[in-house]
């Protein structure tokens, strides 16, 4: 099973197309769960701003991307706008902890002392549900690298932007309509751009159903395929 249209390109150049069955990303199998965990967003708008932290170490390009970045979120402080950096963590690699946190507590250090206030700094666990849904919930707009704070976006609802470290957000981005750019094409304007076109877009509700439905198709066609082989009773 494979979750984009892009990875199926890529198994069927393989020869593999007769094996090969397009589903969902897993995440997308919380939707339901998660569905009845939303709540209002009304009062200060609120971005949740994703990175994927080797983009920001890159020898070659790592300050431009950072400078962006932060440029960026200071544009949107200035506004009033509150920001929370978003870090993702799967319980079982706790490694990742410190590399997150401390490349966002750094991104956060560098923006102006009297902006703080407004900035929070999340990590979240993917066993977690209500701390995802205590900070997606609250959420104007989700803005980064991360595919699965774009999945938690769509999920409930919520407009995002994409800066595309790899086709996989190229892809949601598109199979949402939402605006997303190359890393390379990334500076501090254009991304606000980006987020004020997002905030004018919406989720649609039937492509989020039908997410839905192929990340069950992981699990159902699976367990299909497992009972085939179940040994007879002696």
């Amino acid at each position: 099973a494979v979750r984009d249209e892009l990875a199926l390109t890529e198994c069927v150049k393989a020869g593999a197309k007769s094996r090969v069955v397009l589903t969902a990303d897993l995440v997308f199998a919380m939707t339901s769960d998660l569905h009845g965990r939303k709540s209002s967003t009304a009062g200060t708008p609120t971005v949740g701003v994703s990175v994927y932290v080797p983009a920001l170490l890159n020898r070659d390009d790592g300050d431009r991307v950072s400078a962006a970045m932060r440029d960026a979120i200071q544009m949107l402080l200035i506004r009033g706008w509150r920001v929370v950096l978003l870090g993702f963590l799967h319980r079982s690699d706790t490694s990742s902890v410190p590399q997150d946190r401390i490349a966002l507590t750094r991104l956060a250090d560098s923006l102006p002392e009297q902006y703080q206030e407004q900035i929070a700094l999340r990590v979240l666990e993917a066993d977690n549900i209500n701390g995802i849904a205590q900070e997606f919930s609250t959420l104007t707009v989700h803005c980064g690298m991360r595919f699965h704070g774009h999945v938690l976006s769509a999920i409930f609802e919520k407009p995002f932007v994409g800066i595309a470290v790899d086709n996989k957000i190229d892809a949601i981005c598109r199979m949402f309509g939402m605006p997303v750019m190359q890393l390379s094409e990334l500076s501090s304007e254009r991304l606000v751009q980006a987020i004020d076109r997002a905030i004018t877009s919406r989720i649609d509700p039937k492509v989020l159903a039908e997410c839905e439905k192929n990340a069950e198709r992981n699990f159902s066609q699976l367990a299909t395929s497992l009972s085939a082989f179940q040994p007879a009773l002696p």
